[in-house]
This record gives structure tokens, sequence and C-alpha cells, in this order.
């Protein structure tokens, strides 16, 4: 499926003047940190700058689109009438301090969108999806480089995208057309279940604590795993998801209603409570089996708690949570 393009011109291009392009050139913002910010920042004609387009780690399969590939947009100095070029969105200092495990950990959905555009214009361009040396960059090669390869024909004291960029990878997946190697073409999941004895008054709003399982412990729980029968958070930054949380409660809501509730917790310790799910009690054992999608906030903590209400005193005896994310 081909990028969506987001138009946000830039006044600041001007013509290839005849040159082909060659070169599909890598660089790193180091100050806007989503298309739309830098799109208001190449709108300015005062800022005599510009990409053709940029990626954020908050959109999926949409970029921003700056100046159309026709065009010479103005970020590599003597390069641009023979480049075709992405602002990769970054904090200041990404270039000089991101670890290739932090690009790859931290800034997946990025790179991925990364990999497409650039199999996109290696396509459109027929030019081969291989890294290119330094030297090659600036000798009349064909391929995809980072800003720092380009030496002083890109203009003096650019090192992005910086020694921790994983380009190797991000090839990868362009060869692939975004997506080869990709070890999560089905969703992520996470299993959580537990059986206990959690008493609720009428009232009152309790998290659930869970025993897990998940195909990527790691990365949804970074070093916050808990142990059985702990308060779980799920670290899904940024990710969409679906959740289905089934509970299991004594009688006593029979008398009244069980809710359900995902909150999204973000790294400052926030928690915004998502529409309660209403379900009727009945005799005996009540079960409640709640279904929502949504996405988590874009923040290095972003992630989902269950949490319960009850309109009468009862027992929550049961508990299973599953999460399908990407």
């Amino acid at each position: 499926m081909a990028l969506k393009r987001l138009w946000l011109p830039s006044p600041n291009y001007s013509s290839r003047g005849g040159s082909s392009v060659r070169l599909i050139v890598l660089h790193t913002s180091e100050g806007a940190q989503d298309i739309r910010s830098l799109g208001n920042f190449f709108a300015n004609p005062s800022s005599q700058v510009s990409s053709h387009v940029g990626i954020d780690n908050k959109e999926t399969d949409t970029i921003g689109e700056y100046v159309k590939r026709g065009n010479k947009a103005w970020t590599a100095a003597s390069a641009n009438p023979v480049a075709v070029q992405v602002e990769q969105c970054t904090p200041s200092g990404a270039a000089s301090g991101w670890s290739r495990d932090y690009w790859l950990s931290k800034q997946e959905r990025m790179l991925r969108t990364t990999a497409k555009w650039i199999a996109e214009e290696a396509a459109y361009y027929d030019i081969p999806i291989v890294a290119l040396s330094a030297s090659q960059a600036q000798g009349g090669g064909r391929g995809v480089c980072q800003h720092v390869d380009l030496g002083s024909m890109g203009g003096d004291g650019h090192t992005d995208c910086g020694k921790g960029y994983p380009m190797d990878q991000v090839l990868e997946w362009a060869k692939g057309g975004g997506d080869a190697g990709k070890d999560d073409d089905m969703p992520g999941w996470v299993r959580v279940s537990a059986t206990y004895d959690q008493s609720l008054k009428a009232g009152e709003a309790k998290s659930l604590s869970f025993d897990h399982e998940s195909s990527d412990v790691d990365n949804v729980f970074g070093d916050k795993v808990p142990s059985g029968g702990h308060l779980l958070t799920m670290r899904l930054t940024g990710r969409e998801y679906v959740s289905t949380v089934a509970l299991t409660a004594d009688d006593g809501v029979s008398k009244g209603t069980l809710w359900t509730s995902l909150c999204d917790w973000d790294g400052s310790k926030n928690t915004q409570e998502l529409p309660w799910k209403e379900n009727p009690g009945t005799s005996g054992t009540t079960s409640v089996v709640d279904t929502r999608a949504g996405r988590c906030g874009d923040n290095d903590e972003g992630g989902l708690r269950v949490w319960v209400k009850a309109s009468a005193d009862c027992k929550i005896t049961a508990a299973q949570w599953y999460v399908l994310y990407w």
C-alpha cells in the first residue's frame, strides 16, 4: 500500500536545472518532532530550507510532503539537484546521542515508514537500494546515503543521521517494500490472567493485578516486568491495540452493575479514563467481557491498565486480559 502524503507546501524550492536524481538522502531534523511542526518551519520563506518529505514516529504510513520530487529541496547544499530527501523528525542531539538499540526499540514506526518511502523513491527513480560510502555518494554513485556521507558537498558540519543509525536494517526493510524481514507481520500479543479474591466496595474503583505471558515481553514491559500478581501496566507506546477483558465476580454484582475501564498511562503518571463499559448483572456468578480498540500515547511509557468498579459490594474471582497490538 502506497504511503499517504500529507501536502504541506513549502515555498523554499527551485528547479533541478536538468539534473538527474541519483541519491536518496536521509536526514534527522534535530528539532521538529512531528511532520506538521516541521511543515510549519519549512513554510516560512525566511527559513530558506526545506526537504521533500518528513517522517515522524507518530503517524503510521503517513508522511509530510513539502516539495514535490520533481523540484529541488533546499537541505543539502550542492547535493540538492541530484537528491530526493527526507527529514526524520527527532529532537536535538539525536544524531550524536541515539544508539542503534534506541533507534530500533523506540523509533521503529518512523524507521519502517522511512523504509517504505525509500522503496517508493527507489522504484520511481530506478535507484538501487544500497548504502553508499561517503566517496560513492560524493563521486557519482547511485543509492542511499545519510547527510553526513555528503561531506562538504552537503554543507559543512552535518553529522546526521549519526553513527547509531541502523541503515542496514532500514534498507533491508526497504528491499521488501518497507516490511521485509518484519518479525511482527502478525500483531504482537499479551495474555494475562489471574484467579484471586479481590473485594470491591460499591462505587470503588480498583486496578487489577495479573500474571502474564507475551510474544514480546522485553518490549511490552521493558525493565518493569512484574512478578505474578502485581499491578500490570503494558508499555505500548504509540501502538494501536485491541483489548479484551473478561471478568468473573460473585453474585453481589447481580444486585447492580460491574464496569470495566482501560487507562492510557503516560510518562507523567496521569490517567485518562476511557469510557466505562456497563454490563447488566445476572444471578449467580457474573461474567463480563469488554472489548475495545484504541491507540496508546506517544510518551516513552504510554500503555494500558485495567480498572474495575461495581455498583454493589462484590468480589472479583477471576480475570483474563488479552491484547493484540501493532
